[in-house]
C-alpha cells in the first residue's frame, strides 16, 4: 500500500504520506483506519510524491462524503490539511474541498502545496468555531 500512516499523539496529528498513483481502494482503507482508531483532531495528508489520477471526480466526492459522515469521530475543532504538488491533484482536492463545504463539513480543510507550510498550519491553535 502506498500510504504510509504516522501517529503522533502528542500533537494529537495523524499524517498520511502516500507515494506513486493512489487508488480509491487505497484511499479509502486508509480513511477507514484513521477513524476505526481513536482518530486525531489533525489529519496531514501529504501528496507530494503521490498523485490522485487513478481516481474519479465520483469517488473523490465518496470519499469526501465519508469524512463528513465520521467527522463527530474526531476530537473537538478537527482540521484536514492536503499537500499536493500538481496542477490535476489540486483541482481535484479543490473539488473535495467544495464538497465538504457543501455537506457542512465540520472539518476545516485546507490545500497547500508545501509540506513544511501545511505543518505549520496544523501547529497553530485551532481558530474558534463560527458561532
Amino acid at each position: 500500500m502506498p500510504i504510509e500512516i504516522i501517529i503522533d499523539k502528542e500533537k494529537n496529528r495523524t499524517t498520511h504520506i502516500a507515494t506513486g498513483k493512489v487508488t480509491f481502494k487505497e484511499a479509502l482503507a486508509a480513511s477507514e483506519q484513521f477513524f476505526d482508531n481513536d482518530p486525531t483532531r489533525d489529519l496531514l495528508m501529504d501528496m507530494g510524491q503521490a498523485s490522485m489520477e487513478l481516481i474519479t471526480s465520483k469517488e473523490l466526492e465518496c470519499l469526501t462524503l465519508y469524512f463528513g459522515l465520521h467527522a463527530e469521530r474526531r476530537p473537538k475543532d478537527p482540521r484536514t490539511a492536503l499537500v499536493v504538488t500538481s496542477t490535476l491533484d489540486y483541482g481535484l482536492s479543490r473539488m473535495m474541498q467544495i464538497t465538504a463545504k457543501l455537506d457542512k463539513s465540520k472539518t476545516l480543510f485546507e490545500i497547500f502545496n508545501n509540506t513544511e507550510v501545511a505543518i505549520a498550519w496544523l501547529d497553530r491553535p485551532p481558530d474558534p468555531a463560527p458561532a
